[in-house]
């Protein structure tokens, strides 16, 4: 309260509305409409969604502040369940969960107010999610938000997941034909042809309203392509999290005219931290829209016992097969890309059969004469390696692991740095307590 007098005193002819000590935020949220609602609670934002839609206006701007990021990330299940509505899951993309997991409760609150909304930008920063929402009034457009939400079915003993939708959207079969011989000539053929790999795995886009599709359950064997019950890279348990939001979290017209902002404001002296911001706006920018959640590289790499292979040759490989790939703005060594699980993995053993070979290649021509000694010593850890992973998968041939600039994410290739790394004195330091300590004194002084 001493820091809304304070905002009083130095904003005098500012129209500011201060609530008493012993007051709550619910009251003033049920006073009038108004274009802006910033909720930034200590903790989760749940207890403010209702009030928040009431009293925001049509087409309004809601922003949203959840500093629970161990609930949200999956630390706590059954918290979560009890705070969204939704059973989290830690694994490597937790952090982008997060914020899914957030947008999903958002979603349910608005459709009980026939409201919907449109993410402008969603972000997780540090220690907590941070979300930008318009907000609009549609009966009609609410009905189709539950095809907006998704279950992720996540293996327990490899980094294979899936992001299935929980209901889906078609039309009528005579419009659906109708529509079929009018504008897209005649249907393709869905036999799959043998030996191909499988097509862009992607999060089916938002239906078109104005076909009026009808919203039905999702199948089970939509859930489960691949036939049983288990993994089919390593054969082990699945399970299921959710519901999350697998609809796109970022606009990209609206994140256009943001950099150009940015860049305004740089320009005019008016912006602090550039270089993290215009790094952070620019990798939402660039993420795919309908390929919900990551890949970690590095865990991909040691799941299949291989080195690490670079950034720009692993994802030139994934383009030449087909497939699309960007970087996520919350993980520097994150992958977004719409390969399913199953070639992401053959393309890894193929990398780590690729290595091995001129691994073997470079000591046998680098040993010489010495090859009989050196095969008679045995190496001193290798009684202490860990087990051998199981995997069903076998590599992929013809797999091209080539270097092009186009696929390079780096700073060296692009002119940006994407990922800056907080300050010296960022969090609880010695000078932050000290800053602590001052501002408390102030906050006395002004009681």
């Amino acid at each position: 309260m001493a820091r809304l007098g304070m905002n009083r005193e130095t904003h005098g002819e500012a129209r500011l509305a201060l609530v008493p000590p012993d007051g709550a935020a619910a009251p003033l949220l049920q006073q009038e409409l108004v274009d802006v609602v910033d909720l930034d609670p200590y903790g989760t934002v749940s207890p403010f969604l209702d009030n928040a839609f009431r009293c925001v206006k049509e087409g309004g701007l809601l922003l949203l502040t959840s500093t629970d990021s161990p609930i949200l990330c999956g630390n706590f299940p059954d918290t979560c369940h009890a705070k969204y509505n939704s059973i989290s899951y830690k694994g490597d993309h937790c952090h982008e969960m997060a914020v899914r997991l957030l947008l999903a409760a958002v979603e349910r609150v608005a459709n009980k107010h026939k409201k919907y909304v449109v993410p402008l930008l969603s972000l997780h920063i540090d220690f907590y999610v941070r979300c930008f929402l318009r907000v609009y009034t549609q009966p009609a457009e609410t009905k189709l938000s539950v095809t907006k939400l998704g279950h992720q079915l996540q293996c327990t003993q490899c980094p294979a997941f899936w992001v299935r939708p929980m209901a889906r959207a078609r039309v009528q079969e005579k419009k659906q034909k109708r529509a079929r011989e009018t504008e897209a000539g005649p249907a393709p053929a869905d036999a799959p042809v043998a030996g191909a790999l499988p097509p862009p795995e992607a999060y089916p886009a938002p239906a078109d309203r104005a076909r009026q599709p009808k919203v039905t359950a999702a199948l089970l064997e939509q859930l489960l392509q691949q036939g049983a019950g288990s993994c089919p890279v390593c054969g082990g348990a699945v399970t299921i999290s959710g519901p999350l939001y697998a609809a796109p979290t970022q606009h990209r017209a609206f994140l256009t005219e943001l950099l150009a902002c940015i860049e305004t404001r740089e320009a005019a002296g008016q912006l602090n931290a550039y270089g993290r911001v215009k790094g952070l706006v620019q990798t939402a920018l660039e993420e795919l829209p309908h390929a919900p959640l990551f890949y970690d590289l590095p865990e991909l790499a040691s799941y299949a016992q291989a080195r690490c292979p670079p950034t720009p040759l692993f994802v030139g490989a994934l383009a030449r097969l087909g497939y699309s790939c960007s970087q996520v703005h919350c993980a520097p060594a994150g992958l977004k890309t719409d390969c399913p699980p199953d070639v992401v993995m053959r393309v890894m053993l193929a990398w780590r059969a690729k290595a091995r070979a001129e691994e073997a290649a470079s000591q046998a021509q680098g040993a010489g004469g010495k090859e009989e000694a050196t095969t008679t010593q045995a190496h001193p850890g290798e009684g202490r390696k860990k087990p051998q992973k199981q995997c069903l998968l076998s590599p992929l041939e013809g797999v091209d692991f080539s270097y092009e600039k186009q696929y390079d994410y780096r700073r060296q290739a692009t002119g940006m740095c994407k990922f800056i790394p907080n300050a010296p004195g960022w969090g609880r330091s010695g000078a932050t307590r000290a800053r602590s300590r001052s501002t408390k004194k102030v906050l006395s002084e002004c009681k």
